[in-house]
Parts: structure tokens; sequence; C-alpha cells
């Protein structure tokens, strides 16, 4: 029971704390399973994986969180199990965690492990541990390798993983059946660890974005704003879609940084002044706006709803942001001191989940002192939905003003607009001939590929 509460009190917070989770698993997943996922973001990974999984589910967690008796009694209450890491120093048994995991596959539940054994900020797969594997062997051949244990790969991915409201998407790698290492494993345990390990490695690395350094990193961050804002004709109709982008950017940017050099960095010089340009111009860089002409039917068609339902609205947002303002904005001045950009996030959600209960206590006995029991009761029922109203009404006006101001700038400044539209059509015709050049050829590779000389 207590278990339930907690993950319906879980997806709560994650329908407050993030605008969207995009996770998606295949309907033939059967038998007891083992998730598992990178792990860039500490607790906030357990946080959107856990709810939206089968059946009961454990996570195997460091054992430092443990130490303080609070998280560690609602860890264990979450179905988490501690893992003692010997190269750190922590003393403990790991064998009876393993034992107590393998037992939760035996009942047909569900295992979620961070297989890298870290959070880390890099934006690339760590090498692995064998642990997922030797639970994984261990589990079959105490059953006669009947318990058809599958091991799924996750890829887990955030719009911006210290930010408030950011998106997050989930991707589902192919699965691996314990069974077809039945007999290597009965040949050579530790070399069937290792192969499986590997394979668990390469597929996590097909559903995760590895990049080589920030460098490359910045490198791609820029190349999809001049991708979205100038290039494609439409936004990515979703984060998943978004994430499929990047990665192909990727690839592209790759291939071209070994065949075409000189036409790569030559385009990236263009898509750099531009950037450069809308900081200097004052505008945000996000804003497609930059890169297109103005007609004025599209302008009167994204005004003339919005306005009239902000301006209704803005009495309500109001009231929503003095009384949810202070527990929203302390934990983000908590999280600005932390360093470590993968707690950043984690300390948001956790004070946030017991600043916005105490706050509301405070209204609730505020009101009730001031006035009467009954209108306490009502103004309690009323702020979550305010609260609420208040975020779904911050996703629709933070991008209008942002639109608004950059459309009137750019119409006051028609020499510095000109010169960001004169920009943005070569970017887009470079693009468009890299792009062709980029398809033909790796046509003709994979037509080499098949029919290979004799």
């Amino acid at each position: 029971m207590l278990y339930s509460f907690i993950h319906l009190m879980i997806r709560f917070i994650n329908f407050i704390f993030f605008s969207r989770i995009e996770f998606t698993l295949p309907p033939n997943l059967k038998g007891p399973l083992i998730f598992t996922a990178n792990h860039p973001n500490m607790f906030l990974d357990v946080a959107v994986i856990g709810p939206y999984l089968p059946g009961k589910v454990h996570f195997i967690a460091k054992s430092a969180l443990f130490k303080n008796p609070l998280l560690g009694r609602f860890l264990t209450n979450l179905g988490a199990v501690p893992v003692y890491r010997k190269e750190h120093g922590e003393q403990g048994d790991n064998q009876s965690t393993f034992q107590k995991v393998i037992e939760a596959l035996e009942r047909h539940e569900t295992v979620v492990i961070f297989p890298e054994g870290t959070s880390h900020a890099e934006e690339n797969l760590l090498p692995l541990k064998t642990g997922a594997a030797r639970i994984a062997f261990e589990a079959e051949a105490k059953n006669g390798f009947q318990l058809q244990v599958q091991i799924v790969p996750l890829g887990l991915h955030f719009a911006q993983r210290d930010r408030f409201r950011t998106k997050v998407l989930i991707r589902v790698g192919e699965p691996i059946s314990l069974k077809e290492f039945k007999t290597s494993y009965e040949e050579d345990q530790k070399k069937a660890i290792n192969n499986l390990t590997l394979m668990l490695y390469e597929r996590m690395r097909k559903i995760t974005l590895n990049l080589l350094d920030e460098h490359e990193g910045e490198m791609l961050r820029n190349l999809f704003h001049a991708y979205t804002k100038i290039v494609a004709e439409d936004r990515p109709e979703n984060f998943s879609e978004t994430v499929e982008a990047r990665s192909a950017l990727l690839e592209a940017y790759r291939w071209h940084r070994i065949h075409k050099p000189r036409q790569m960095q030559q385009l990236y010089r263009k898509i750099s002044s531009f950037l450069n340009s809308t900081e200097r111009f004052g505008v945000s860089r996000s804003s497609r706006h930059l890169a297109k002409s103005y007609e004025f039917v599209k302008v009167f068609r994204y005004t003339y709803l919005r306005v009239p339902l902000l301006a209704l609205g803005a009495p309500l947002y109001l009231c929503g942001m003095v009384t949810h303002y202070l527990p929203y904005r302390i934990p983000g001045i908590l999280a600005h001191r932390i360093e470590d950009i993968t707690e950043k996030g984690t300390t948001k959600l956790l004070w946030g989940a017991f600043l916005f209960p105490l706050f509301y206590f405070f209204y609730f006995i505020s009101i009730w002192y001031l006035y009467s029991l009954k209108g306490a009761l009502i103004f309690l029922g009323i702020l979550p939905l305010l609260g609420i109203y208040t975020l779904l009404y911050l996703d629709v006006l933070l991008p209008f003003l942002t639109n608004m101001f950059t459309f009137f700038k750019l119409s006051w400044k028609r020499t510095e607009r000109d010169q960001l539209l004169q920009m943005s059509d070569s970017i887009r015709k470079d693009w468009q001939r890299l792009q062709e050049e980029y398809k033909r050829d790796r046509e003709l590779e994979d037509k080499q590929l098949q029919n290979p000389p004799a």
C-alpha cells in the first residue's frame, strides 16, 4: 500500500516538475525484467523511470544514500537495494544485495540498474560495470535457465537536466534474452559475463548521445539551433523527434568532418557568425523569426487568440505566482549553489517536494485562524489547481513574450533584420547543398558495401 502511494506521489511530482516525459515500452515485454539505463541526473533518473515500469520495481542504489535514516527508509519503501562499492571504501555485503535482487526476479518483479556505476555530467556512456550481467546469469543459473530473464537497455535524455519544467525522453533499446547465452555461460562464466556486458554497452550506445568532448557538444548545439531555426520548415513535434534529429545531425557532422572538412568549416563559421549577430542585436536566438521574413497574416493569426486569453487569465496567474513563488524560487536558489550539475535537478525536486506541502500547510493554518476551517479547506483544495494553472499559463506566456519582443525589435531595426535574413538564407543554401551531397555519397557507400567488387 505504501509502495503504491509513493509511486502515485512521484507521478504527481513528475507532472509538476517536468513539462513532458516521453516513455513507451514495447507491449511484448514479459517475464522477469532488468532495465539498465545511463545515469545523467542522480535521483531524477529513478523518479522518471520507476513509476512507469510494470510490476514492483527494485533499484540498485549506492549505499551512501542509505546513511541518512529518513532517506534510507524512503528508498527502501521505494524498492531500492544498497550496493557497496569497494573502490570508494564502502563496507558491506554485496552478495546479500544480489540475493535480494535475484529473489525479486524469481517473483517476476522488475529491477533497474545503472551499470555505469555513478551519475555523471558527460554526454557519453561510460564503460559498464558487470553487475547487471552477473545478477542476470546468477538468477538464470539458479533456475536452470528457465526463468526467461530479459535485459532491456534504456537511454535517458533531458532537454536541460538542471531546469524546472524540462522535457524528458526515455528511449528503449533492443532487449537481450539470457537464454541466448546459456551454452557460453556453462562453458566459461567470466567470458560470458564480459560478452553480455559488451553487447549491453553497444545497445545502450545506440539509444544514448555519445559526444567526444565538450567542443563537439558546443558544435552540435549550434548546428541544432541552425537546423531548427533556419533550415527545417517545421519544429520537431515532440522531444523524441528532437533527440532523433540531434543524433542524425551528429552522425552527419562527423561524416562531413572527415569527407568534407573545408565545406563543414565554412558552414559552421556562418552559423557562428549568425548566432553572434543575434546576441549583439539583443534578441533570443531561440526565435525562429530571426531566420524568417514576417507575414502580417501569420503574425495576426499567432496573436489574435493568445492576447485575449492571456489577458483574461492574468488575474488567476498573479494569484498563483503570489502563493507559489517562494516554494518555487527557494529550491532554485539552493540548487544554484551546487557545482555538480547532476545534483541540481535532484536538489530542486527534493526541496520542492518538501517546501510546497509546507507552504500549503502554512496557508491552511493562516486562513483557518483568520477566517474559518471551511474557508481553509476550500483554499487548500484550490491551491494545487492554481499552481498547475500557473505552470500552464507560463508555458504559453514566456514563448509569446519572446516572440513578440523579437517581432517588434526586428520591425523597428530593419537593417539588422535584413542582415539576419541574408545570413540565414546563405546558411540554408549551404546546408541543403551539403545535405544533398551527404545523402548521395552515403547511398553510394551503401551500394558499394552491398555489392563489393569481385
